[in-house]
């Protein structure tokens, strides 16, 4: 009995140790991300920072992060700055889309012979390439984390390898969707709590994202990696 209760209490520990650290890795990543620009080098070394955590190889959360953080700070700018200018390029397409093809049936192209047709041909146009941009976000910074490769050898393998693992591709992005919701609707009806989901559903996204991944991107969860490049 004495050993059951003993071996529960180690794996409490260990559970506890873990939530510690994915809350750390949250400040930091909170921290990185101040600057705006500095938030892709923040997320790909939060990424790095899991990988070590989760295969068991970590040198402790903050060093690892810092490590991994000036180590990818100038792709992660300009990884930030390309993400920036196409999420505004898509937000422009879309009020423009809307603009010309009012939900009203107000003023615009509505009442063009085949502007339907016209309309729901730009709207998926639209969306997919809302997904796709969504989709190589997901996964640039894990790789990013991961591998070393030019930024246009990151865009190519992240969009390859989104495409190839859809169905999980599909989950983790609903699933962040679903965490992100979380936090906007705490911030909304309960904003005197809105840092709990903080500081739980993004560690929580961070680790799923990782688990999905795991096989793509080669990790050894809970194993030393022999092969990896010890840093």
């Amino acid at each position: 009995m004495a050993g059951k209760f003993f071996q529960y209490d180690n794996s409490l520990w260990r559970f506890m140790g873990l939530l510690g650290d994915f809350m750390l890795l949250d400040l930091l990543l909170f921290l990185s991300a101040v600057p705006v620009i500095t938030a892709g080098a923040g997320l790909s070394a939060a990424y790095y920072t899991c990988f070590r955590i989760m295969e068991k190889r970590d040198a402790g959360t903050v060093r690892d992060f810092l490590h991994a953080f000036r180590q990818n700070l100038m792709h992660g700018i300009v990884l930030t700055l390309l993400f920036l200018l196409l999420g505004a390029v898509l937000m422009a397409d879309g009020r423009m889309l809307f603009a010309l093809f009012p939900a009203d049936g107000g003023a615009g192209m509505t009442g063009v012979a085949g502007s339907s047709v016209v309309f729901c041909l730009l709207t998926a146009l639209f969306f997919l390439g809302s997904f796709l941009y969504a989709a190589v976000f997901l996964y640039i910074f894990p790789l990013e984390a991961r591998f070393y490769n030019r930024i246009p050898e990151l865009f190519c393998n992240a969009a390859v390898l989104s495409i190839r693992n859809l169905p999980r591709t599909v989950l983790m992005l609903l699933g962040d969707a679903a965490l992100i919701s979380v936090i906007f609707l705490s911030f909304r009806f309960f904003p005197g709590l809105a840092i709990l989901p903080i500081l739980f559903c993004l560690p929580l996204a961070l680790w799923f994202n990782t688990w999905m991944m795991r096989k793509a991107l080669g990790l050894r969860i809970g194993e030393e990696d022999a092969n990896a490049e010890e840093d």
